[in-house]
């Protein structure tokens, strides 16, 4: 998705922003607002439109028009829906119910979040600069808020912005060691951007005005289905490789342009060169770095599959699927070695203890998978996921009043995410089955049969309990 100007959309976008305008003269916002929040669910690009959109939705803040509790009810209940269409991949339903929400009160910070998962979802990373610069205008205090957009501004190559951030954060907790750390990476980062700038002669800077040299920004830039679609640009930066064979940010474009391309043993040789390169730790690239492991494994193992799906021969088909077992094994080692390195250096990151803690959980090491899960129920976004999992694992532990008193709180909680609460509920029921607490169980199952009767043996439980 990208950024259009006003001289780039259609003759009625233009107009209609010509009318949003002059609604904004006459200080009718409430019309303009429509208008504008139309124009960007229509043209999510257009740049002037976003840009006057938000003016007028923090016009209409201060005039107080978020004050009833209609309206407050409404801005939640919409960015709940929000928040779901993310976890279902709706990313642009999501979109479309964030600007709802905030042209109803441009401060929920739940729906500037949302607005800028969604962007970021579909390759829209102004968008998401966008949320959270507004978010901070808003919030300026906020921890959260700062770290996200640091976050944000370091997926977008803006490192001079994100050291700004950091170094925020280590002025308001100058004990944390992972702000300290995270502040010492953006600036090796800056001064690599700084770097790559001021390596750059002015003939070279020439070039970039070439229709060549701008194809070649663009191939960086656009969505990638192939190798040919970015042909010339890695065909350039390894050309520049040569002469700069252990220049970083070389390294990481080629890494990145192989990886989109899916050529994952030419992306896979690239990231682990600029890993041994890096000074600092670069969490998206080691996650790319993974990534391009299990793609080169998960085809190894497609291609066994069908093997041993089409030999006849059964002493070879048994060794076929001996191999299989054995890789898949393998896959599971490689995440969970991933994972259990990214908790080590970043020991504060909820979401990397809930990560490792799903490892843990398909891998059946349920001991280490609670431990992870008492962790990351303290992050707001996988609070939720946390205590059901908690609750599932001391299930299979067979501690059914401990699995009963997680799986209870689980239920307690808002949330929007029907599959765990389904799961919650249902495994409630079992734990009070195993309790010999039949009433109890038989309302559990019943909830369940509600709402799906396809679930699980949900069927086969009611038909049990009513006979």
């Amino acid at each position: 998705m990208d950024i259009k100007d006003i001289n780039s959309v259609s003759s009625d976008l233009k107009q209609a922003f010509s009318k949003a305008l002059q609604a904004i003269d006459k200080n009718n916002l409430e019309y303009a607002t429509e208008i504008l929040k139309g124009l960007v669910l229509k043209e999510p690009g257009f740049i002037q439109a976003r840009e006057k959109l938000r003016v007028v939705e923090k016009m209409r803040a201060k005039t107080g028009f978020f004050g009833s509790a209609i309206s407050s009810i409404k801005v939640k209940k919409t960015v709940k829906l929000a928040q779901l269409d993310i976890l279902r991949g709706k990313y642009s339903d999501a979109m479309v119910k964030a600007e709802e929400a905030l042209a109803i009160h441009v401060r929920d910070l739940g729906a500037l979040k949302v607005l800028a998962e969604a962007g970021t979802a579909l390759s829209a990373l102004f968008i998401a600069v966008e949320a959270y610069e507004l978010a901070y205008s808003f919030y300026p205090d906020n921890p959260e808020v700062i770290k996200l957009l640091s976050e944000v501004y370091r997926l977008a190559g803006r490192g001079k912005d994100e050291l700004k951030m950091r170094q925020k954060l280590v002025s308001m907790f100058p004990d944390d060691l992972e702000y300290k750390q995270e502040s010492r990476s953006a600036g090796a980062l800056a001064t690599m951007e700084k770097e790559k700038f001021n390596n750059l002669d002015s003939s070279y800077r020439d070039k970039l005005k070439d229709a060549e040299e701008s194809g070649l920004l663009e191939q960086q830039e656009k969505i990638v289905h192939n190798i040919d679609d970015v042909r010339g640009l890695v065909n350039s930066l390894e050309e520049q490789l040569k002469e700069s064979p252990n220049s970083v940010y070389i390294l990481r474009d080629l890494a990145w342009a192989y990886y989109k391309a899916e050529c994952y043993e030419k992306a896979l040789t690239y990231f682990r060169k600029l890993h041994t390169l890096q000074e600092h730790f670069d969490l998206s690239a080691d996650k790319a770095l993974e990534g391009s492991e299990l793609a080169i494994l998960n085809r190894k193992i497609d291609s066994l599959a069908k093997d041993a799906e089409s030999c006849g021969e059964k002493e070879k088909q048994a060794g076929l699927m001996q191999e299989l077992e054995s890789l898949t094994s393998n896959k599971y080692n490689i995440r969970k070695g991933y994972a259990e390195n990214r908790v080590k250096l970043y020991p504060n990151d909820l979401q990397l203890h809930y990560d490792l803690g799903i490892i843990y959980w398909v891998g059946k090491d349920i001991e280490r998978a609670i431990e992870e899960f008492q962790m990351a129920r303290k992050h707001p976004k996988w609070s939720f996921s946390s205590q059901v999992h908690l609750g599932l694992c001391f299930y299979q532990k067979g501690h059914y009043e401990l699995a009963k008193d997680q799986l209870s709180n689980a239920i307690k909680m808002e949330s929007s995410n029907d599959k765990e609460l389904l799961d919650a509920v249902y495994f409630l029921g079992l734990s009070f089955e195993k309790l010999k607490d039949v009433p109890n169980a038989k309302e559990c199952f019943k909830k369940v049969y509600s709402v799906n009767v396809r679930y699980r043996d949900i069927s086969e439980k009611i038909k049990l309990y009513y006979n």
